[in-house]
């Protein structure tokens, strides 16, 4: 291995376990909770565990690849398609840019229409959005799951279209469907959004509160949606411009994806940082963690010592 992947390697590992640690602590925190578990919050798990499903399948091409001699197809190209390949990574990206475009809806619908209980985030509706979020993510992918082949003489994974046409129509439709389509639709609800709570008329005192924390929650989604898009757009671009004359696997192209995996990482200390109430769940359930630690170990220091005393008692009556 080079020194460059040497250090991709080191950083995908971290960037990997914190995001594994990190987003566990979101939906636990959320889980154990009783006052969060709100629609709006069963959605930040599942951008949580989309973040998570990046990071597990990112891994076995980007940490544990080196490791191991690829084998050849027809298994190579098995598992190029669900492993080694890093398609199925692309797939919880795809599931979290979905997630966040129900986001937007919610604050908008919440913001606008604060009173229409028609347009009200229900658990049904959080049901039909995540599997709706994660079905489209799955069928955008599959072309390139498809496609996906394991290259002998490269020794790589790597997509072998019937012809440059059709890789360049489907970079294309991905770049729109997954990316430039979500994004610029998240862009005019969050502007609605902004219009509505930093132009609003003057609130009364009663009201004051009510607006300031909205204002709160929307800055919080709107910067992790902000940092998606910008943390994405490096790779969504090398990826089109793969088929377009640009070196598909080159360095930019691997650093556009630890910017993704590090989009990934992030969104917990966000939560921590700017969100008073995550924050105080996420401090009571290390608390917890870290109490019920403690009271196994006395328990088992009391186990331990009463062993060794019943043990000297039993000596003492035999001798």
């Amino acid at each position: 291995m080079s020194d460059t992947e040497v250090l991709l390697m080191a950083i995908y590992s971290v960037l990997v376990v914190v995001n594994l640690i990190g987003n566990t602590l979101v939906c636990v925190a959320v889980l154990r909770t009783k006052s969060m578990r709100v629609p709006m919050n069963y959605l930040l798990i599942n951008l949580a565990l989309a973040d998570m499903a990046f990071a597990v399948f990112v891994s076995p091409q980007y940490i544990f690849r080196p490791f191991f001699q690829h084998p050849s197809p027809p298994l190579g190209d098995f598992l190029c398609k669900v492993a080694t390949g890093g398609s199925l990574s692309w797939i919880g990206t795809a599931a979290a840019v979905f997630t966040l475009v129900l986001i937007a809806f919610e604050r908008y619908n919440s913001i606008l229409f604060p009173h229409s209980i028609k347009r009200r985030l229900t658990a049904q509706k959080v049901k039909h959005g995540i599997f709706a979020s994660w079905l489209v993510a799955v069928v955008s992918e599959i072309p390139a799951i498809t496609v996906m082949r394991y290259s002998v003489k490269h020794d790589i994974c790597t997509e072998e279209w019937p012809g440059i046409r059709y890789a360049r129509a489907y970079t294309l439709m991905t770049f729109f469907i997954d990316f430039a389509f979500p994004f610029t639709v998240m862009a005019v609800l969050y502007g609605r959004v902004i219009h509505k709570l930093w132009n609003s008329d003057s609130p009364s005192s009663t009201q004051v509160v009510l607006l300031q924390q909205r204002k709160k929650v929307t800055k919080l989604l709107l910067i992790v949606t902000v940092l998606h898009g910008v943390f994405l757009l490096p790779d969504t671009v090398t990826y089109v411009l793969s088929y377009f004359g640009f070196k598909y696997g080159s360095i930019a192209y691997k650093v556009g994806t630890v910017l993704v995996c590090l989009n990934s990482t992030v969104n917990p200390f966000l939560y921590s940082l700017r969100s008073e109430r995550f924050r105080r769940s996420l401090q009571r359930l290390l608390h917890w963690k870290t109490k019920s630690f403690h009271l196994t170990y006395k328990a088992r220091e009391k186990n331990s010592v009463e062993l060794r005393t019943s043990t000297r008692l039993e000596n003492s009556s035999l001798n």
